[in-house]
């Protein structure tokens, strides 16, 4: 047991009055009158002191009362020593390693607070984050900051906090939890994430802020708009760029300039702080990637901008046909080559009768279904690779090879033409008729088409046709998948190939296939590329020889701090704490730790309780008249 304030037990030392007044002699309060003594003069009563205590009980009870009355206001604690040493506080440290941290010695500043925090005795973990938590480290007794380098990537902080939480949680027998963020929590920083978060009233979040010493940032960024798009004339788009330029809001400079790598000048203004301004900057005369640099600011991690040159993505399509001429009017490799057009951002390439080669590098396979087996195609499928058969006639050879099953095609009967209907809108090779109105098909008439029995295949029905026999199905191939159209889509079988939904429908086999026109005009740190993730601004040339420009995320430019009330708005519960030295730390614990257990509201209740008692008994002597002290 220990005491909080120890010094109010010098109160206990109060017990010596009643043991004093109990020794005390009084004269008796009851007096009688003898008419034999009227006549004799009265003499005074001297007092006497008692050689013993004759209420035993009595004294007790108010000796016990002002002892625990001293107790009451000494706080008495029990003093655990695991809580008293922080072993019974879980603390998760967590820094910021995104790219406003790259600036001046933000990172170095917000180690050595990490370190800081790395005190022996409590169960302490180190996470990193940018875009997610980084766990560094395990809980531990005694933690250790390893070597951590900080990156380029954005600042998720709610998705860290949500994440950080999840683990914290996880740390079993801690009386208290406290997440600690290293950070500058610039404005750009995501906080999404915990917007209908539910944040457990037992985890506290310690901020310790990294203050900018420059706050003078000008950014230049991208725009992706109209001028980027296929509808502008491509020439335009090749020698045009539109840049947005931003200045901080708390800066104080103004002026900026833009330059490109051999010293030619792109554009120069000037820019009040807090403001933005797109400008239309021409492409230097030199092909290739460039860089425009941004100057006039102090913060120099955002003043690259790389641009890459204008390059469709080129995409193989391997087809395979049987005997039939792939340029005669009734292929259906005829139509596909004219619907496959090259556009801006997209650059389907046809090889027609590929081999095991061809495959390697192809985005898409399309096959008739009277085409030679090739072995190499079904595990080309089976690891993600994307095939469409055309079932043009009644051969199954090819496509009993694919699927690895007996198969059965046969002519259906059709009177006049057939339609589709039931058409599944929600899997992803019909994507691009998720909008209603573009999802009418009655124009597109079927004049032949077949059926197909594969007993043991699974095989989703993406379309029917309204006889109810299936005319567009999809089947699952380990990691990839298989389309088959049950009509062909050149004239002689239907009027699909001259239709407008055959260039999107063929767009939405590619897309499922994961080649799709939209492809971003640029990335940032953290995006996905087609090998990897981008790791940090520059650029990356990818297999197929095209480069890509990776620029910094744009919120990581906004470096104004974030008003910590929104964090609280959102639910935290924050607490600001400051690194005291240790014989005020366990001050302060021994204080939480008697707020919790509050034993003195015990020595109330039995205070309270030994009055009463006294109370009941003093006023019980006094009524039988055998009480003569105190």
């Amino acid at each position: 047991m220990t005491l909080l304030f120890p010094l109010f037990l010098a109160a206990a030392a109060a017990v010596i009055a009643p043991i004093l007044l109990h020794l005390r002699r009084q004269p008796p309060k009851t007096k009688v009158e003898f008419s034999s003594l009227q006549f004799l003069m009265p003499t005074p009563m001297v007092t006497t002191t008692r050689s013993k205590i004759e209420r035993w009980l009595l004294l007790a009870l108010r000796c016990l009362a002002l002892l625990l009355l001293a107790a009451m206001f000494a706080r008495p604690f029990l003093a655990d020593q695991k809580m008293r040493d922080g072993k019974g506080k879980a603390v998760l440290v967590m820094v910021d390693r995104s790219a406003s941290m790259q600036q001046s010695d933000h990172f170095a500043q917000a180690l050595a607070k990490a370190r800081e925090w790395l005190r022996k005795g409590d169960q302490v973990a180190v996470a990193t984050f940018d875009r997610q938590l980084q766990k560094v480290g395990a809980f531990s007794s005694v933690a250790v900051l390893p070597e951590v380098q900080c990156g380029w990537a954005g600042t998720d902080l709610g998705r860290a906090l949500v994440e950080a939480v999840g683990w914290i949680n996880e740390v079993p027998g801690v009386a208290e939890k406290q997440i600690v963020v290293m950070s500058d929590f610039q404005d750009g920083a995501n906080v999404e994430a915990l917007r209908g978060f539910a944040w457990p009233e037992a985890v506290t979040l310690v901020t310790e802020v990294i203050t900018p010493k420059d706050t003078n940032n000008l950014s230049a960024g991208l725009v992706v708009g109209v001028a980027d798009s296929d509808e502008v004339d491509a020439s335009k788009a090749s020698t045009m760029l539109r840049v947005r330029v931003a200045n901080a809001r708390d800066s104080k400079t103004e002026q900026f300039v833009l330059k490109w790598p051999d010293g030619s000048l792109a554009a120069e203004g000037q820019l009040l702080p807090g403001a933005t301004r797109v400008l239309r900057v021409p492409r230097p005369a030199a092909a290739g990637p460039q860089v425009l640099q941004l100057s006039g600011d102090g913060w120099a991690i955002d003043n690259a901008l790389h641009i890459a040159p204008p390059q469709p993505r080129i995409v193989k399509v391997v087809t395979l046909t049987g005997d039939e001429d792939a340029g005669s009017v009734e292929s259906p490799m005829f139509y596909l080559s004219r619907a496959m057009v090259p556009t801006s951002k997209l650059a389907p390439e046809i090889v027609p009768g590929g081999g095991a080669e061809a495959l390697k590098t192809a985005a898409w396979v399309v096959m008739t279904n009277d085409a030679a087996p090739l072995p190499e195609l079904r595990p080309r499928i089976e690891n993600g690779g994307r095939a469409l058969c055309v079932v043009t006639g009644t051969e199954t050879k090819a496509l009993a090879a694919l699927i690895g099953s007996a198969v059965k095609i046969e002519e259906a009967e059709v009177k006049d033409f057939s339609l589709l209907s039931e058409v599944d809108y929600s899997h992803p090779v019909m994507k691009p008729f998720e909008d209603g109105r573009l999802r009418d098909f009655t124009k597109i008439h079927f004049w032949k088409h077949r059926t197909l029995v594969a007993d043991g295949v699974k095989m989703e029905i993406v379309a029917r046709f309204d006889n109810n026999e299936p005319a567009l199905l999809s089947v699952p191939m380990g990691k990839g998948r298989l389309v088959i159209l049950l009509s062909g889509w050149q004239p002689r079988d239907s009027q699909l190939a001259l239709s407008s939904k055959f260039v999107p429908l063929l767009y939405g086999m590619l897309g499922e296939a994961g080649i799709s026109l939209e492809q971003p005009a640029q990335f940032v740190v953290g995006d996905a590329l087609p090998e990897g993730v981008a790791e940090k601004p520059g650029f990356v040339k990818t297999k197929d020889g095209r480069t890509l420009g990776v620029n910094l995320p744009p919120e990581e430019s906004r470096i104004n701090p974030m008003d910590l009330g929104k964090l609280v708005s959102l639910g935290v519960k924050m607490k600001s704490e400051v690194i005291l030295p240790v014989k005020d730390q366990e001050r302060l614990a021994n204080e939480d730790l008697e707020a919790k257990q509050q034993y003195w509201l015990i020595a109330l209740a039995l205070l309270l309780a030994v009055l009463g008692v006294e109370t009941w008994l003093a006023g019980r002597k006094s009524a039988d008249g055998t009480l003569d002290a105190a």
